[in-house]
């Protein structure tokens, strides 16, 4: 990672005249900066979940959208329940293609229980998101003085869910997912 030097001139000669240059690198500097950090997702924001013939609200994975340097990608959302990395362009994150840890489409899967208020049975819920490669995109906004930085998070994804009421047979919903976000940088990385 670049980081920034401060040195004098006449520092520099002496540094270069004897192999040394001391750097800081404590303000940053990352190649990534302007991405990391914390996002807080605006209440214009919509995340529509379409299921065949069934009515089922829409769900945001994000309250707070987090990116942190990646390992094996540029950047990673590291507290998501959706971990997804991505590859920068520019000033486009694009979820990498295939996942960098497993060389597969990259998947999310998360689920929990919920009472069914028309029949008042207990029901397990799985859910697996796999975005669509190319379409999920995060772009930085050009900057506006004196305001916080923006952002757009723009894609598809297939969604299912695989929902077993209690005593019953599991139901299969194959769903698409879009979203179209406005974001807002609240914090930058620790």
């Amino acid at each position: 990672m670049p980081s920034r030097c401060r040195v004098s001139f006449a520092k520099m000669v002496f540094a270069l005249s004897v192999g040394l240059v001391a750097c800081d690198s404590s303000g940053g500097g990352g190649e990534f900066d302007d991405f990391v950090g914390t996002w807080r997702v605006d209440t214009t924001s919509s995340f529509n979940l379409a299921c065949a013939g069934t009515n089922i609200p829409d769900i945001t994975l994000w309250n707070d959208l987090v990116f942190a340097p990646g390992t094996l990608s540029d950047l990673i959302e590291s507290t998501s329940q959706c971990q997804f990395a991505y590859d920068v362009k520019g000033k486009t994150a694009t979820i990498s293609s295939p996942d960098p840890f497993t060389g597969m489409s990259q998947t999310c899967s998360f689920g929990g229980q919920f009472t069914d208020d028309q029949t008042g049975t207990v029901v397990d819920e799985k859910v697996t998101v796999v975005p669509t490669p190319g379409q999920w995109t995060f772009t930085l906004a050009d900057a506006t003085k004196g305001q916080a930085p923006k952002a757009s998070l723009t894609g598809g994804a297939q969604w299912t869910e695989v929902l077993t009421p209690t005593g019953g047979a599991a139901q299969t919903l194959p769903c698409t997912y879009a979203v179209n976000a406005t974001l807002t940088k609240i914090a930058k990385a620790n």
